[in-house]
């Protein structure tokens, strides 16, 4: 065996981490896996060349994507994106996102289904490069759609129902009454952590923070109780928009992406 990526540690001192296998029957197809101590021993969560879950029979793990692969929080729960390979698998439908927060391994979001909160018509395309699983099992990611490739930010629920935060081209209430039409989103995709010690865009009651501008030129930071857990104190806040923002700053100017 050898180690591939930068292991993760969670406040439990759980460890998870990608590594590649070596031996008589290890080949270029089913080389490399994911392993966790996050049930109290360490077991393997998921390997190349075998069935994913959630996908038809056949379609299988082709590679382990991202830096921090695989993401583990303090509940011992993993999370991760992968490519897949076999039948019906396409440039289209490739890649998806794999999450043990409802108890055990499912998938969360594959390249060509539906992107919830959009029209039928629109799917997801692609991926970002890193996401969020925060200590209640819920995930949080940046992704890209068809038409016109228009990128949006989607979480879990505590029920782990997928839900859209917001999306480029889409309609953001940022006090009542005032609808603004989203220009770009920005997340900062190097800081994903939460019990691995770094910062975090989504705390571990659910909340996201995100930048986001205007085709009026205006832009704001915004945080999102869309799929957060609110204490009384909050309840407030949560029911200003119905996408369920807070508006902390809202700015001018323009700024491309």
């Amino acid at each position: 065996m050898a180690f591939s990526n930068i292991p993760v540690l969670n406040d439990a001192g759980q460890t998870a981490f990608k590594a590649r296998l070596i031996g008589s029957s290890v080949d270029s197809t089913n080389d490399f896996g994911l392993w966790s101590e996050g049930s109290g021993s360490l077991v393997l969560v998921a390997r190349e060349g075998s069935q994913a879950p959630g996908v038809p029979s056949g379609v299988n793990f082709n590679l382990f994507v991202g830096y921090f692969a695989p993401a583990l929080n303090n509940a011992g729960q993993t999370a991760f994106k992968a490519s897949l390979i076999g039948d019906g698998v396409v440039s289209t439908n490739n890649e998806g996102i794999w999450s043990e927060g409802s108890g055990s391994l499912a998938l969360v979001a594959r390249a060509g289904d539906h992107a919830p909160g959009t029209p039928s018509d629109v799917k997801f395309s692609s991926f970002g490069v890193d996401f969020v699983l925060n200590d209640a099992g819920q995930i949080a990611f940046e992704a890209d759609t068809s038409g016109g490739s228009q990128p949006g930010i989607w979480a879990t629920d505590r029920n782990g129902v997928l839900q859209l935060i917001a999306r480029r081209g889409g309609l953001l209430e940022i006090a009542p009454g005032d609808f603004r039409t989203v220009n770009f989103l920005e997340l900062d995709l190097r800081i994903t952590g939460n019990s691995d010690g770094r910062p975090s865009w989504f705390n571990n009651r659910g909340q996201l923070v995100f930048i986001a501008g205007f085709t009026d030129g205006t832009s704001g930071i915004f945080v999102s109780n869309r799929v957060a857990v609110p204490e009384p104190s909050s309840l407030l806040l949560g029911a200003l928009a119905n996408m369920g923002l807070v508006s902390l700053a809202t700015r001018r100017g323009r700024r491309q992406r």
